[in-house]
């Protein structure tokens, strides 16, 4: 569960690029392929805008093994977009279609046979995804679904307005876990 972009990718910084590679991006999206990568069968939970962009994205994703029967698909928001190169991003992500992906919008039968739930901090912002993840979590109880939270504190920062909000809503959800995947910027602030 979490959010996949359109990432534009270049040896230098943004500003400075006159070619850009495009890459599928998104804590969720790299998850669900690396998971692939390694045998797993994942299935990525997230909105994408109903744009170019958005159906690039999941056409990489699919191309790359990770289901995307679920993936949601919005008029209402767009698909983000990230600039990146020599240790910069730069994020168009504000009210994006992942943090619009709403309660209502979850399959609930995504858990019926999976494994484990996993997920990042990076839509927990006060979103509908928030609220999502709330379900997505009860869901996954329900029907005993191992649930793993990386928090990914430092990745997840730039998309937050404040660092102590995303430090206090993180460790709030540190107790909704089975494991933790933690690493010394989720403890540390």
């Amino acid at each position: 569960l979490g959010e996949a972009w359109l990432e534009l990718t270049a040896d230098t910084p943004p500003e400075l690029a006159e070619q850009f590679r495009v890459q599928v991006g998104g804590w969720g999206a790299d998850f669900c392929r690396a998971y692939t990568r390694c045998g797993g069968q994942a299935v990525l939970l997230s909105q994408l805008g109903a744009d170019p962009f958005g159906r690039k994205a999941a056409a990489r994703l699919a191309a790359d093994g990770v289901d995307c029967s679920r993936l949601c698909f919005t008029d209402a928001s767009r698909t983000p977009v990230v600039f990146s190169g020599a240790g910069e991003t730069l994020s168009y992500r504000a009210r994006s279609s992942e943090l619009c992906y709403a309660p209502e919008q979850l399959d609930t039968n995504a858990f019926r046979d999976a494994f484990a739930l996993c997920f990042s901090s990076a839509c927990l912002l006060d979103s509908p995804a928030r609220l999502t993840h709330l379900k997505a979590i009860a869901a996954a109880r329900t029907n005993g679904t191992f649930v793993c939270y990386a928090p990914r504190m430092a990745e997840s920062a730039p998309y937050w307005p404040d660092a102590a909000s995303l430090w206090e809503t993180a460790h709030a959800f540190f107790p909704q876990a089975d494991v933790l995947l933690l690493k010394s910027s989720d403890l540390f602030p």
